[in-house]
């Protein structure tokens, strides 16, 4: 279960987060706080990097179980497959575990690659697809639905996923917001703190060793 402090500021590290203190949206900063270390890891070493996002769900019916081993072999399928096909990718992630009923749990997860190696997030996902069907001891299909690819807003209509964020373009500050306040709707506190005591609810790719003075935090 995640312990951390709550935000309901319209603002973290001087990107835009998506809460709404008058509706009770608050985020996690250690969520938060462990998304700004990826993106400032990855734009410390990278010219561009690619982002984009999926949902992992259980089909109906599924024993769901109390801890987080089937993602963690998940992802450890997923990101080793990502290198092999090429190891100039750098893949990082960061997910988050929810749950709005028993019958309702999945994973927010999130993705970082080299922009200057892949800028389109479709066959990354539907690897994923391939794995997460694949872990779930399932006869795997084509766009079998139990990952959600993102590409369409609550009313089903087409909408952008995979970003290019670029130290090179004008843009680079707007979209690098952008992203961010994508990322904090999975920091959300809704849909968290319904498991164990002991449970893990969010967890990352290990970072090196990332040195960031919590005091001048606002100046990064």
């Amino acid at each position: 279960m995640i312990t951390s402090n709550i935000t309901y500021d319209g603002h973290f590290m001087g990107h835009p987060i998506n809460t709404e203190e008058a509706k009770g949206y608050g985020c996690h900063m250690e969520i938060l706080y462990r998304t700004k270390l990826i993106f400032e890891y990855m734009l410390s070493h990278l010219n561009s990097i690619f982002f984009f996002s999926c949902v992992l769900t259980f089909k109906q019916g599924l024993y769901f179980p109390s801890d987080n081993s089937i993602l963690s072999s998940f992802l450890a399928y997923y990101i080793q497959k990502l290198k092999s096909k090429d190891k100039y990718l750098y893949p990082m992630y960061l997910w988050t575990r929810e749950c709005t009923s028993i019958e309702h749990q999945h994973y927010h997860l999130n993705i970082w690659m080299n922009g200057d190696r892949t800028q389109n997030e479709y066959g990354h996902l539907m690897l994923a697809d391939h794995m997460w069907q694949d872990k779930l001891c399932l006869t795997c299909k084509p766009n079998s639905g139990l990952v959600d690819f993102c590409n369409k807003d609550n009313d089903g209509n087409p909408r952008i996923n995979g970003m290019i964020i670029s130290k090179s373009c004008p843009d680079f500050k707007s979209t690098y917001d952008f992203c961010f306040w994508r990322v904090s709707y999975t920091a959300k506190i809704s849909s968290k703190g319904n498991t164990s005591i002991h449970q893990k609810e969010f967890g990352s790719s290990i970072l090196p060793s990332i040195i960031i003075n919590h005091n001048q935090k606002e100046n990064l």
